[in-house]
């Protein structure tokens, strides 16, 4: 429920990068504003505002979302057109690796990923060069994370390591899977950044990965998980009960003996059979339920109201209740800002993607809305 609110009141913005200039002219001023609709148009092709979505709902759940920016689609042969595009996939947290000493700061100079992917994939991607690597490599056993294998998946290991300097030209970026000769792709990495752009629900003090909503919780909800265990143990043990004695000549296959209600037979006079409904559980162990439910929203600083769609009583004016809005949103302002953050980091890493991929392809472009208005759209060229 938690989860659910805090998604809907932040990730439902889009925020929109803007490129500026610093007393430029006429032309500079207008290449500024395409750039703002080819981003415009880069992010709708990549599709990243539904993918920032899912990665901020990872930064609740698990502390930190990623999302991976990469360039997508083949080289083309010769006379073809190149349809290679910059694109965006979110990230399970769980195939990201980093030292833990490294990574102290919050600034590690090298990250791993573990993918699972299928032979037919990687041959597919690297022909022959590394087809008897490839089959040679042994099938995933399966984890916890990506289940049973079906033998034919292979683990694959990204590494990236950042240049120790702006002039130094130990930047690596390596492909490997576990076989002999298992380096699929090896090759120089001058960037000074992963190609990942990450989401914090809370900053950690130390180290890299942060600490998610859900963690903050954790102790509540263990607890009302116990309480709501207690309660239907409670609740199906307390079912009608009819008591009738032994040397009662009363016929019990008259009486219903459904699932839902008992029959206890027991010694005593002939008299009519006792109906018994016992109590299910203490009143109190409900009301403590409903406090570690307001605890845990008041933790979290999500209103109960937002999480159940109410309106509070008393707030019927439009002024009313945007103050009320802003009052509870500014518990949010620093995740709202990461997230916008977010936007302008994925801005910057798409800007740099396509720079690299002009270099091969100088007809890139994407498709963005018109700016003489949003029925119209227009091709916008990189150049």
């Amino acid at each position: 429920s938690c989860v659910a609110t805090a998604s809907a009141k932040i990730s439902k913005n889009k925020p929109r990068p803007l490129f500026l200039t610093d007393d430029g002219d006429f032309d500079l001023q207008d290449k500024a504003e395409k750039l703002t609709r080819y981003m415009d148009g880069a992010f709708e092709a990549a599709s990243l505002y539904q993918v920032a979505q899912d990665a901020f709902v990872d930064s609740c759940v698990y502390g930190t979302g990623a999302v991976r920016f990469f360039i997508d689609g083949e080289p083309p042969d010769e006379g073809e057109d190149d349809e290679r595009t910059v694109a965006a996939e979110r990230v399970l947290l769980d195939e990201l690796f980093i030292d833990d000493r490294e990574g102290i700061y919050g600034k590690p100079r090298q990250l791993m990923q573990r993918r699972v992917v299928s032979r037919d994939v990687l041959l597919a991607h690297y022909g022959d060069t590394a087809r008897q690597a490839i089959m040679d490599a042994p099938a995933f056993r399966g984890d916890v994370v990506y289940g049973d294998n079906d033998g034919n998946m292979v683990e694959v290991i990204d590494c990236w390591h950042l240049r120790s300097g702006r002039k130094a030209k130990d930047g690596c970026h390596a492909v490997c899977i576990d076989a002999k000769g298992g380096t699929l792709e090896m090759e120089a990495w001058d960037k000074d950044y992963f190609p990942f752009c990450f989401l914090f629900w809370s900053r950690p003090l130390v180290g890299f990965f942060g600490t998610g909503l859900a963690e903050e919780l954790l102790g509540i909800q263990l607890e009302i998980n116990r309480l709501l265990r207690d309660i239907h143990t409670a609740q199906r043990n307390a079912t009608p009960t009819i008591i009738v004695f032994d040397d009662s000549t009363i016929n019990t296959d008259h009486i219903d003996n459904d699932p839902r209600g008992r029959i206890l037979k027991c010694k005593g006079g002939t008299q009519p059979p006792i109906f018994s409904v016992p109590a299910a559980i203490n009143p109190e162990m409900y009301a403590h339920l409903e406090r570690l439910y307001a605890k845990a929203y008041e933790i979290t600083g999500i209103s109960q109201l937002s999480a159940t769609s109410k309106k509070p009583a008393g707030l019927d004016s439009g002024v009313a209740l945007e103050t009320y809005n802003d009052i509870e949103t500014e518990r949010f302002i620093l995740v709202g800002q990461r997230y916008e953050q977010f936007h302008m980091d994925a801005a910057a890493m798409v800007v740099d993607l396509s720079r690299d991929l002009y270099t091969e392809n100088r007809k890139l472009r994407v498709k963005a809305r018109s700016a003489f208005g949003k029925r119209f759209i227009e091709t916008i060229p990189w150049d």
